[in-house]
């Protein structure tokens, strides 16, 4: 499965006075088509429920978040198998020119060698749409797929997962998680200190200034887990995704670093202090109430609504909210806060979780 997420391109750099060739970095964007396989009248039955334009990587994150968030199943426990398959179960060899953002020393090496030499370097272009991938997700036994709450069109872009819904009711999706008040504060400085702590992390925005993350903390302003995608919505679907995953892990071990997230190579967070599977179970079960969601753009009313359906009660970004964003986290009692950037902030909703 290529999980590979920036790919180097030419550009033309005008700059002043001067023109260069250069090699620079963009993020990849391709198809994922999402399936749904089930028993249904003593049948089995597999369905093409989603085809989203998203970043590769982390890909069995995104579909588990998706079915979650869209209301398609109601947890984990009715999910028995993901399977990652590309060009209908076909091998595909590993790209050359597409690869880990996190890969600093590659990265590095290729803009050295352009800048130096002012043409680009880069590998040999590979063809369009090399790969179809697939994740193709098993529910358990007597699990029937809530496909009514998914009033989608069948394609939908990275930019905006409500664009292709046929109603703005379709996304008003009951929470099965109850939003129950919470007695606990945040620190304005806390705050203060997510989107630095973000920017650590975010190796890929910083070669191609073109991907979303989504990152959960703890009250005490610590990061936890964080995801990246060309699109708003897929970032939140994988984070969610994970933090399913992770919350049933029952005889795993893993090792955390609350710094600093890193991944291994079968999409499992990989931490530098090993921690008990329980204390894992603890931290990433859901209701996710006692975190903090940190959004790297703009808040539109799904990604509210993803957030809700998680349980999680303190949504801020970097960016603007919009009016429905605001109206629905009145309506369920979320904090939300947006523009948080350079040691200020705007609070839109519920400011009482907020020692200021």
């Amino acid at each position: 499965m290529s999980k590979f997420s920036i790919s180097p391109t030419e550009i033309i750099r005008l700059e002043n006075e001067q023109s260069r060739v250069l090699s620079d970095f963009v993020c990849v964007e391709e198809p994922l088509e999402i399936r749904l396989v089930y028993q249904e009248d003593a049948c089995e039955k597999e369905k093409s429920i989603a085809i989203t334009m998203r970043t590769p990587g982390h890909d069995k994150n995104l579909a588990l978040g998706f079915l979650f968030n869209e209301g398609i199943v109601s947890s984990i426990n009715d999910v028995v198998a993901i399977q990652e398959l590309e060009n209908h179960g076909g091998a595909m060899p590993p790209n050359p020119n597409k690869f880990y953002g996190n890969d600093k020393d590659q990265a590095s090496e290729i803009l050295q060698k352009s800048s130096s030499e002012n043409k680009p370097f880069l590998p040999q272009k590979p063809p369009l749409n090399e790969t179809n991938s697939i994740v193709r997700c098993k529910l358990s036994e007597g699990v029937i797929p809530k496909l009514n709450q998914l009033e989608r069109h069948f394609y939908t872009t990275s930019s905006c997962g409500i664009c292709g819904k046929s109603s703005i009711e379709a996304v008003r999706i009951e929470c099965r998680i109850p939003l129950t008040p919470t007695k606990w504060t945040v620190e304005r400085n806390t705050l203060f200190g997510l989107p630095r702590t973000l920017a650590k992390v975010q190796e890929n925005f910083s070669h191609t200034g073109g991907l979303h993350a989504s990152a959960l903390f703890d009250l005490q302003g610590e990061l936890l887990l964080v995801r990246e995608d060309v699109g708003r919505h897929n970032a939140l679907d994988k984070l969610i995704g994970a933090s399913l995953e992770l919350g049933r892990t029952s005889d795993l071990d893993l090792e955390i670093d609350k710094g600093r997230v890193f991944d291994s190579e079968n999409d499992i967070p990989k931490f530098v202090v090993p921690l008990p599977a329980q204390e894992i179970q603890d931290t990433f079960t859901l209701p996710l109430s006692h975190h903090i969601l940190l959004l790297s753009g703009r808040i539109s009313f799904e990604l509210v609504q993803k957030a809700a359906m998680a349980g999680i009660r303190l949504v801020c970004a970097v960016g603007a909210p919009s009016s429905l964003a605001i109206d629905l986290a009145e309506e369920l009692g979320i904090t939300l806060i947006g523009f948080l950037r350079n040691e200020r902030c705007n609070i839109y909703a519920h400011p009482t979780r907020i020692v200021y």
